[in-house]
């Protein structure tokens, strides 16, 4: 019956010692190299509370008062751990007069440990320990540590860069130098090339017809068509460099502002709803006219052509 409530009653004890307001036991750690890849692990205590601090060999129902743990579980400690200080007897109250070997002054636990591999630079471990006075009793207390060893190798990872070079960080990774810049006439063709690619794209291949048409209706008069083909190009060359121009006379303006503009959420949201507007109207649903002002001024124009071509120029920028 004992050995079925024992572990129940050392849980309940040490929650009700936690409640209360006791003394900690500060350990420290250290080690030392006695062989080829064997250490000697030292975990020493002043106690300066006078705590029963109970030896390795305690058991309680099977457990040990004291153990060690590695944070790589395949690291046993290689034999019994070992002490260095005062100890003496007493009888526990807490386990019908048992008696137990405990530490009430300072006192070292030894362990060894031998490494199959290279030993780390740091280990890093647990010391699982128990202690009491009185009716107080604590079990399974822990103080973890992270112990330097003497001759230990890191073990952080490293990345091999094939080909590197830690004389000459800087090497040649067959770009071009920024003295090597391209030529005005190269970055004009690739421009030029780059537009050609453009036509392609679904925005602006439909509307090649319907330029081409507006251009091609001047046919009892091809010099005035050529011609205002040519203001086309040219009021198209005209809008974008008018787009630059705040790029030179204001400081700070960020160069993807027009990307950020044409970008916005809001602003594709209003050209949503305008181009749902006009094709309900295509659908015959309602009729979208000009007020007659408008239309009157625009029909006034239409001689000339220019105010059209401009239109059409800023529609396409």
């Amino acid at each position: 019956m004992l050995k079925k409530t024992l572990p129940i009653i050392l849980i309940l004890i040490s929650l009700l010692g936690k409640g209360q307001s006791v003394e900690n036991i500060s350990w420290k750690a250290s080690s030392e190299i006695i062989g080829e890849k064997t250490y000697k692990l030292i975990f020493e205590t002043e106690n300066n509370g006078h705590w029963d601090i109970y030896a390795p060999e305690s058991m309680f129902d099977e457990l040990s008062a004291v153990s060690i743990s590695f944070a790589d579980s395949s690291l046993k400690i290689s034999r019994s751990i070992e002490t260095d200080g005062k100890s003496e007897k007493i009888k526990s109250p807490l386990f019908e007069g048992k008696e137990y070997q405990v530490f009430r002054n300072a006192v070292k636990f030894i362990a060894y440990l031998n490494f199959i591999n290279i030993p780390p630079a740091n280990l890093q471990c647990t010391l699982n320990y128990t202690y009491g006075k009185g009716d107080e009793f604590f079990p399974g207390e822990t103080a973890k540590f992270e112990i330097e060893l003497e001759g230990g190798k890191s073990n952080a990872s490293r990345i091999l860069i094939p080909n590197f070079n830690i004389n000459k960080p800087l090497q040649d990774c067959g770009t071009k130098s920024s003295e090597q810049k391209s030529s005005l006439w190269q970055i004009f063709i690739l421009g030029l090339l780059g537009g050609f690619l453009a036509l392609l794209t679904p925005c602006v291949f439909p509307m090649i017809p319907l330029t081409v048409s507006f251009f091609t209706k001047h046919q009892d008069n091809k010099k005035n068509g050529r011609k205002l083909a040519v203001l086309y190009g040219f009021f198209i060359f005209l809008i974008y460099t008018a787009f630059s121009i705040p790029f030179h006379l204001i400081g700070n303006v960020s160069p993807t502002i027009y990307n950020d503009i044409s970008t916005n959420v809001y602003l594709n949201v209003a050209f949503f709803a305008i181009f749902i507007f006009f094709a309900i109207s295509f659908f015959g649903y309602y009729e979208i006219t000009l007020p007659s002002t408008l239309a009157n001024s625009t029909n006034a124009k239409q001689g000339s052509g220019l105010a059209g071509v401009f239109f059409m120029a800023v529609t396409l920028a």
